[in-house]
């Protein structure tokens, strides 16, 4: 008998703190609810959902509540997955449909400008990896104009030249070395009179006049890249090259020239060529060049004899860079 009063005793106890939970939950939603819908403080509304119990978290007043508190914050995927869960238990709510549809617009938007900003990013991203690339990157063609001066003294038949040439470079080992190609046609003047008259064994007294002659080279380079940054770079390498020269007819006090035959004069050049680039377009270079075991003859003037020829030359270079097969696209 006291056994089952007692048991009655503690099952009034337990459900009147049931009722009593249940009753505290419901204010709390309802305070959460008035948080939202009324004063608009987002976080006050979580502060009472976080109250409620297990059992309360399964009422619709609960479920919308929620819903609203994470879309009042932004957070749109709980906000919708509340949502839906209040429609589970209330289909029929216009409302709330037209708000997850709107939710879910404005996620799909949200995702476009994600993937647009990320292209952004990645835009941008190339860009300053562009903006970081070395000077010289890539296979140039280079045109410009030159001027070399002769430093054989008498041993050389010419003062000065002035060419137009083409240049073809290739970058390799991460740009830390320089292959070049180049080809000049030149002008060269200001003959020496005295080196003519020892070709003819005469006096420098009959060479009246030495005409300016053209002028052909081709050379190849190996250059190091002693500084490549992106605004600037500069080279230094060998070069190893041959210079033909189509002889002039020499206008002689003696008439000599009209049994003169315009030999061409070969010559193999080695030299060292320093070279700086500035930004993507401007070149300039100075080369110091030495003509290597050239000999001049003319076989059919029998006056004349087979003379050797020793000199040295300094080339002043400017030109612009243009691409050719490049590596990278520039923006």
């Amino acid at each position: 008998m006291k056994k089952n009063i007692l048991i009655g005793i503690f099952a009034c106890l337990a459900s009147t703190h049931v009722f009593a939970q249940l009753a505290l939950d419901d204010q709390n939603i309802q305070k959460a609810k008035r948080a939202v819908d009324i004063t608009h403080t987002c976080d006050d509304a979580f502060r009472y959902l976080r109250l409620v119990t297990d059992s309360g978290k399964t009422k619709q007043a609960y479920l919308l509540t929620i819903a609203k508190a994470n879309d009042c914050k932004s957070n749109k995927e709980q906000a919708i997955y509340y949502y839906n869960k209040f429609l589970e238990k209330n289909p029929e709510n216009d409302s709330v449909k037209k708000r997850v549809a709107e939710l879910n617009d404005m996620k799909t938007q949200q995702g476009a400008v994600t993937k647009q900003e990320k292209q952004a990013k990645e835009f941008y991203k190339g860009a300053k990896k562009d903006f970081d690339r070395p000077c010289v990157n890539e296979k140039d063609f280079i045109w410009g104009l030159g001027c070399s001066i002769f430093t054989g003294g008498t041993d050389y038949p010419y003062k000065l030249s002035y060419s137009f040439y083409n240049l073809r470079e290739y970058p390799f080992a991460k740009d830390r070395l320089l292959f070049g190609f180049y080809s000049d046609l030149a002008y060269t003047t200001g003959g020496q009179s005295n080196w003519f008259a020892r070709v003819f064994n005469t006096t420098e007294a009959d060479v009246t006049k030495v005409p300016g002659t053209m002028q052909a080279g081709i050379e190849l380079s190996l250059s190091a890249m002693a500084v490549n940054k992106h605004k600037f770079a500069v080279s230094v390498g060998p070069i190893l090259g041959i210079t033909l020269f189509l002889m002039p007819g020499i206008d002689m006090a003696s008439g000599m020239s009209n049994t003169y035959s315009h030999p061409i004069m070969f010559s193999p050049v080695t030299g060292l060529k320093s070279t700086l680039y500035v930004g993507k377009h401007f070149y300039t270079s100075v080369d110091y060049s030495i003509f290597l075991k050239s000999s001049y003859s003319n076989d059919l003037q029998t006056m004349t004899t087979d003379t050797k020829i020793s000199g040295n030359s300094i080339r002043i270079s400017i030109g612009v860079r243009g691409y050719g097969f490049p590596r990278y696209h520039h923006r």
